[in-house]
Formats: structure tokens, C-alpha cells, sequence
């Protein structure tokens, strides 16, 4: 299910990492209906990737089927990304940021992905209601 207009783009995933591909050209799209700016765009195109693989990876630890909804809406000159999903609770504003590692021989091979996602967005927001997990969270402000 996929629907862009001028001002919106929404997308339902299933919590299967296949997925992932169908969201990148999905995102793409809507970047281009909006004319977004490459670096937004990659911003964007990195943030939810990482996140929506953080869900799909450890949101439904007893598997089944989960849904997992992003929505994109212009608001003036950024971009609000709604991230709602029915997986396990998780907070991902409450995690700690890990440590820099000293060289990246010694960099950890997982959790980075939340503080890159955050790392190139504004404003994050995150509630628990109605069993869901929903995130949102703006791009940086473009021109």
C-alpha cells in the first residue's frame, strides 16, 4: 500500500528485511515528488533504513507478522517522518549513545544505527500508545 500526493507519502511494511528495498525506491520516489535536495534525501534515506532494520531485526522477537507504517510529510521546508510499528516496546531516544571507539578496529560490528538515524535528523519525539510504537522525527531544514 503506497500513496504520494503533494504534501504526503505514506508506506506499510511487513517486519521482513525484503522490505527494506521496496521502502529505498519508495523514499526515493516521494524525494523526488518533492523535490527534496540530495543531501536531505540521503539523510533521510539513511535514518530510515537504519531504523526500520532495527525494527524488523529485534521488534518482533517471537516473530509473526508486524506492520511497520512510515509516513512523510512536507512541513515547510522539512520533511516530518512518522515511524509507527506494532513490535515489542522500545524507546529508541532512551538509549544511551555508545561510546567512540579509538580506531575502527575497535569498533563494536552493532549499535550504531539508532545515533546515526538521530544523528542526521531533528526534533525526535517517541510515545508507546495503543500497543504501537510511534517515532517522529523532522529532516534538517533545506532552501
Amino acid at each position: 500500500m503506497s500513496a504520494v500526493d503533494k504534501a504526503v507519502a505514506q508506506l506499510v511494511l511487513s517486519n521482513r528485511l525484503e522490505e527494506v528495498a521496496r521502502m529505498t525506491a519508495w523514499l526515493h520516489g516521494a524525494g523526488k515528488e518533492f523535490a527534496l535536495p540530495d543531501e536531505i534525501l540521503g539523510d533521510l534515506d539513511l535514518a530510515l533504513n537504519e531504523l526500520v532494520v532495527n525494527v524488523i531485526s529485534y521488534g518482533y522477537p517471537q516473530g509473526g507478522e508486524g506492520a511497520i507504517e512510515l509516513t512523510l510529510e512536507v512541513v515547510e521546508n522539512r520533511i516530518r517522518v512518522k515511524l509507527v510499528d506494532d513490535g515489542i516496546p522500545f524507546d529508541p531516544l532512551s538509549r544511551q549513545a555508545p561510546e567512540a571507539p579509538a580506531s575502527l578496529a575497535e569498533a563494536p560490528l552493532g549499535g550504531l544505527g539508532i545515533g546515526l538515524a538521530l544523528g542526521v535528523t531533528e526534533s525526535p519525539s517517541y510515545e508507546r500508545s495503543e500497543e504501537r510504537n510511534r517515532l517522529v522525527l523532522f529532516s534538517r531544514a533545506w532552501e
